[in-house]
């Protein structure tokens, strides 16, 4: 797309808008499904870039994740956390978390990992720690082995929940990808 002078570059995920950006200066990038722009570094501004670069942000809902977790737990102490330290959109993710997990009084237990075949021994030693629900935020490391990882939770009576995909969490809140790709389009 560079070479064909595109007229604009349209991109769903945060890996993919970080390579344009590293690609063009020129050619405007318009972003959809990017979590959090900001503090990955996409953008200097949520009010206005000044480069060639605009979008949608996807940020899950969190507070009201782990808010109707609560809820459901009323005596939610403990909760573990799996993200890749390779997906910034994750990282960011994780940051958000911890301060949610603070603000309601739970014990938020990170293990991050940097690759697919380390989920399921650190999903292992979080349900060693005895954490009380396993939480799964959007990662495009960790996702892909959520079924795995359910499959030890499962047993122990360990609930997942997540900002993904209702397969695998017993509470799902994510964004409105259709609203946020007519927003896009505008």
């Amino acid at each position: 797309f560079i070479d064909k002078k595109a007229d604009l570059i349209l991109v769903t995920n945060t890996v993919g808008t970080q390579e344009a950006v590293k690609l063009t200066k020129d050619i405007p990038i318009v972003f959809l499904g990017v979590a959090d722009p900001l503090n990955t570094g996409l953008v200097k501004s949520l009010a206005g870039s000044g480069m060639n670069i605009a979008g949608v942000t996807a940020f899950p809902p969190i507070d009201k994740t782990f808010e109707y977790a609560k809820s459901i737990f009323p005596n939610l102490k403990k909760m573990g956390i799996i993200y890749a330290t390779t997906d910034a959109a994750a990282v960011a993710l994780a940051k958000r978390s911890s301060e949610a997990a603070k603000a309601l009084n739970i014990e938020l237990i990170e293990s991050p990992v940097t690759a697919r075949d380390q989920v399921i021994a650190t999903a292992e030693n979080l349900l060693n720690k005895n954490v009380e629900v396993l939480y799964i935020p959007p990662d495009t490391v960790v996702v892909p082995a959520a079924k795995d990882v359910q499959g030890l939770a499962s047993p122990k009576g360990v609930p997942i929940i997540g900002n993904v995909t209702k397969d695998f969490s017993i509470i799902n809140m994510n964004v409105d990808f259709i609203e946020s790709g007519n927003l896009g389009g505008r």
